[in-house]
Parts: structure tokens; sequence; C-alpha cells
């Protein structure tokens, strides 16, 4: 009898043991959120080639309402294509009763958006541990009472945009997609990632929408005033732009070299080297992107000075 992919039967199925395995599985999307079965397999079993018992254990624990497969991830004709999972209340629960803290995941209502950034976070995670350097969560970083994905920024700049003049001053917290750490040894860096799918505007002229000059010009704030250290309680901070297609890259370097510039002691030239940009294949529903640890290796753009690589 074939077991329904996407209504529980734990009649069907025996529930799972509450193992070190099925916790470090609950601990990864906790940490990153919803993940496919492979980017899980690699998280959880590093180095393992055989993963049908892991398969079993992802069916037990969606089955028992660990996990959720949510529908806009997981398409019901496309069988080739491997599950994602979403933490439940109850795989929450558990962590809480059994696993670590639970790390603040800042989760958009836009599934997709939020599947994006889980896989590049994996992915960096991946690749931190392939160099042996550790990957550190939010929940390492953040103070929950702080609200922790909300930056206090804000905005006082007269610039010229397609022939109009503008006359900004206003004040608007940052939230990125996601923060994070790595250890390296003898240092520690830390990162905010915005993850774009080549839907956001370059520029808005209302002040309370959106877009890539406001966020820009408002994480220069922060840089400048060195927000980040009190919020975070942290000593240095770059902020990641993961973006698609390749041209969009090129579009992010110009927006940057208009907008920002290099401190003077790095020559005081149009650019910005906390800001490092790449890109990765088209993002789109019930995609299942590949494992891309290299984004941990690569060099990454920088307008106007060398380009950026971890480690």
């Amino acid at each position: 009898m074939r077991i329904p992919r996407f209504e529980r039967h734990p009649e069907l199925i025996a529930p799972p043991a509450i193992t070190a395995r099925l916790l470090d599985t609950l601990s990864a999307i906790n940490r990153h959120g919803p993940l496919s079965t492979p980017y899980l397999f690699r998280l959880v079993c590093p180095g393992t080639k055989h993963d049908a018992g892991f398969i079993d254990m992802l069916q037990a624990a969606y089955h028992h309402g660990y996990v959720d497969r949510p529908n806009r991830l997981n398409h019901p004709k496309l069988w080739g294509n491997p599950m994602v999972y979403r933490l439940s209340d109850k795989g929450k629960a558990t962590l809480k009763r059994h696993g670590p803290a639970l790390a603040p995941v800042n989760v958009s209502s836009h599934t997709t958006h939020d599947y994006m950034v889980s896989c590049i976070t994996a992915s960096i995670e991946m690749g931190a541990r392939s160099a042996s350097y550790r990957y550190i969560h939010a929940g390492e970083i953040a103070d929950e009472r702080k609200k922790p994905f909300h930056i206090p920024a804000s905005v006082k700049r007269r610039f010229e945009y397609d022939g109009e003049e503008y006359n900004w001053d206003f004040s608007k917290p940052l939230i990125p997609d996601a923060l994070f750490g790595i250890d390296y040894g003898s240092t520690e860096g830390f990162y905010v990632l915005e993850a774009d799918r080549d839907t956001e505007d370059g520029f808005s002229p209302t002040i309370t929408k959106n877009s890539i000059i406001s966020k820009l010009l408002r994480y220069q704030d922060v840089m400048t005033k060195r927000a980040f250290e009190s919020h975070f309680d942290i000593s240095n901070l770059m902020v990641l732009i993961v973006t698609m297609p390749r041209s969009r890259v090129e579009f992010f370097e110009e927006l940057i070299k208009r907008f920002m510039r290099l401190p003077m002691r790095e020559g005081g030239e149009p650019g910005s080297s906390y800001v490092a940009i790449t890109d990765i294949p088209p993002f789109s529903d019930f995609y299942t992107p590949p494992i891309m640890s290299d984004l941990f290796t690569r060099e990454w753009v920088r307008a106007g000075t060398k380009a950026f690589r971890f480690g």
C-alpha cells in the first residue's frame, strides 16, 4: 500500500524514535528554515552515502506531525522531486524539550523566498564545515528581547533619480532575510543576508515601500554608525546579497557605485567594502536547487573594491 504523501496517516507507520539524528534534523530546519531531503541529509549525516534510513525517519516524522510538507514547495505530481520539510509546532516543542535553544529565524509570508534563503544559508554552513569552520546561527548572536531582525536605521539624503529631485529624511528598521556568523578559530565574521529573486524595485519614490536604494542607504547608516555593535554585540558585519540572474549583479553594482562611497582610508571612491553580491540559478516554485556549498569558496563581487571571500 502506498502511503499518501500529503495526508498524515500515523496509523500506517510507526512513530520515529526521539534520537540524536531526529533532533539534529529538527534543529537543522529550525536553524535555516524549510529544506529538502538532500540538504537535510548532508547537514545531519555528513560523509554518509546511503540515505534510505534517513528518508524513512523523515517520513515517520511527517506522519506523526514533527515536520510539515508545505504545499507551495511540494508539487503533488512531481514525484521525482525530493520532499521539502518545514518545522511544525510539534517539532518546535520537541526541540524545546530535548534539543538546543530555538534560533530566531526570520520567516516572511513568501514561502518560496523563505526556501531560497534556507538553501543559501544551509549551503554556506556546509561549505564552512568542509573548511573546518563552525557556522554560528542567529540564536547565538541575537537577543530576542531586542527584536533581533529589526535593526534601527535612518536615511537623510538629497539625491536625483531619473531626473527628479528627492530629499529623504526618515527612519525605518532593516529586516534582513537571515543573520549568521562563521567561527574561523582565531576570529569570527558576522553576516546579514538579502535574497533577491529579481522582484524588488531598484527605486520607489514612496519611502514606506521597500526598494534596493532604500535598503542600501539604510545599511550605509547602520555601518557608518556601527549600530550592529550595540544591537547584536558583535564587532563586524558584512551584507551579503544573493540575486538572479547574473545581470542583476551588475545592476546592484551600478546602484552601489551611484549611492555609496568607500571610506577615505580606502580611497573614498564610489563603491562599498561591506556589501558583497553573487548570483545563483533562477529560483522558482517547486524548484529543488543543488547544494550550493561553493557559495562559501567563490569570490563575491564588491563594487569599487576587491572581491570578497569567506575565511
